[in-house]
């Protein structure tokens, strides 16, 4: 079979299942920056997110510690931080205290 002769000036187009994973890729790219604005917020400030962490793993020593220099440094001394008596004991061997 003899394919008909290709004009130069015609729009390209796109098979079937190439326009179906255009569309699903950008409701994918739709769906995962709706998912991004909405986690946005907890990155305006340092506390807020390491409190975030905290109360999805309160034995992260990490984030512990991390709260505890973010509260040192905006003068909040009389915060008194809450351990988990896991978080010392989850700190990896590699870390001093």
């Amino acid at each position: 079979m003899i394919s008909p002769p290709v004009n130069p000036n015609d729009p390209p187009t796109l098979a079937p299942a190439q326009g179906l994973a255009a569309v699903l890729a950008g409701l994918l790219a739709v769906v995962l920056a709706g998912t991004s604005w909405s986690r946005a917020g907890l990155f305006t400030d340092s506390d807020t997110l390491w409190l975030d962490t905290l109360a999805k793993n309160p034995d992260s020593w990490l984030a512990t510690y991390n709260l505890a220099v973010s509260r040192a440094r905006t003068s909040t001394s009389n915060w008194i931080m809450p351990t988990s008596p896991n978080a010392r004991a989850t700190r990896p061997p590699s870390i001093k205290p």
